[in-house]
């Protein structure tokens, strides 16, 4: 008598070494995919700082002078997304004064709080900055 078995399936060792395949792929791809997450999500802050800015120059021609009060131009001071926030005003300098000048920024929360941009800056001459390990670079992208 021969004994036949049926071999159908796979073993044990065969499946750990594809979930061990699997897990090396994932190690490999989600911080790529993380950071791909982060960099989209910084458009939020971008185009809350373009919106804004659109406002201030609608203030403008309507009365003279920038405004110095978020309120005044009736904008949320957090962005559509909800990934950036405290959208504000800096103070104005001799160089950059509220009348013909301003300068406006907005800084990540929620989940977009641990990105290495800690912020976003946008003035009324077009200067675009971001801030990266603690230094304002100028232009939004890397």
């Amino acid at each position: 008598m021969s004994s036949h078995q049926n071999n159908s399936g796979f073993s044990l060792v065969e499946l750990m070494v594809v979930v061990l395949i699997v897990g090396v792929i994932a190690a490999i791809a989600f911080p790529s995919y993380d950071e791909y997450v982060k960099r989209a999500r910084r458009g939020d802050g971008t185009e809350t700082l373009l919106a804004a800015a659109q406002s201030f120059e609608v203030y403008r021609a309507r009365m003279a002078t920038y405004p110095d009060d978020i309120a005044l131009v009736n904008l949320n001071t957090e962005s559509p997304e909800g990934y950036y926030g405290n959208l504000t005003i800096l103070a104005p300098t001799v160089g950059c004064p509220i009348v013909s000048c301003y300068v406006i920024q907005v800084q990540p929360q929620n989940a977009q709080a641990h990105d290495d941009v800690q912020g976003f800056r946008l003035s009324s001459t077009g200067v675009e900055q971001r801030l990266e390990n603690s230094v304002w670079h100028t232009n939004w992208r890397e």
